[in-house]
């Protein structure tokens, strides 16, 4: 269940992209980081936890984002394949592949953000980004997602939890296609399904 619970806020991330006027996914290479910080009532902070990895995205839909933590030997993988449906997390130790989610075919590109309850405009990593407050199950939560609405990426996610902050980010991001290898479950590995119901995102 904690695997499971993991792999479902770890994805949310991915699944706030938004698409372009015409209707097709921005392709992209990225690094990304997962960081979580102690926070104390004077202010001050303490980094408890940190994943670093990356993140690829086709013009076809398909998501792919590896993380690992700092001093591990293996992480994990979280695949969106535009072909099946289907979201994967991928165990690469135990050469598990499960099945978390169904989508509805195809995977079209989200033209309904609501964009006027924003937080400000702010330049993250050379891309001008809109800020977005985050709403999960028709409930603002306390955080905000920093969006490049041009290039239909999300780039920095805050999130403020009690007594924790949680900071995910894309960076040295290039917007060209990613090899297609990078969307494939290796042939050897097992595949599972063990669905969860995703939050609704914003």
């Amino acid at each position: 269940m904690r695997t499971r619970s993991l792999a479902v806020f770890s994805m949310l991330f991915s699944l706030m992209s938004a698409g372009n006027a015409h209707g097709q996914w921005m392709p992209v290479i990225a690094k990304s980081a997962e960081l979580t910080y102690q926070t104390s009532p004077d202010g001050t902070e303490v980094l408890t936890q940190e994943f670093r990895g990356e993140y690829f995205r086709s013009k076809d839909g398909s998501e792919v984002r590896t993380k690992q933590q700092a001093g591990a030997t293996q992480g994990m993988k979280y695949l969106r394949d535009a072909r099946s449906g289907n979201d994967y997390v991928i165990d690469l130790e135990k050469r598990i592949a499960t099945v978390i989610f169904k989508h509805s075919l195809p995977l079209l590109p989200r033209k309904d953000r609501n964009t006027e309850d924003h937080q400000g405009l702010r330049t993250i990593n050379e891309l001008e980004c809109l800020g977005l407050r985050i709403k999960l199950n028709g409930t603002y939560i306390p955080g905000v997602v920093w969006t490049s609405i041009e290039n239909d990426l999300p780039i920095k996610q805050e999130v403020l939890l009690p007594e924790t902050r949680e900071v995910r980010s894309l960076y040295e991001i290039r917007l060209v296609e990613p090899d297609p290898s990078v969307f494939l479950i290796p042939i050897d590995f097992s595949v599972r399904t063990e669905l969860v119901r995703y939050p609704s995102a914003p």
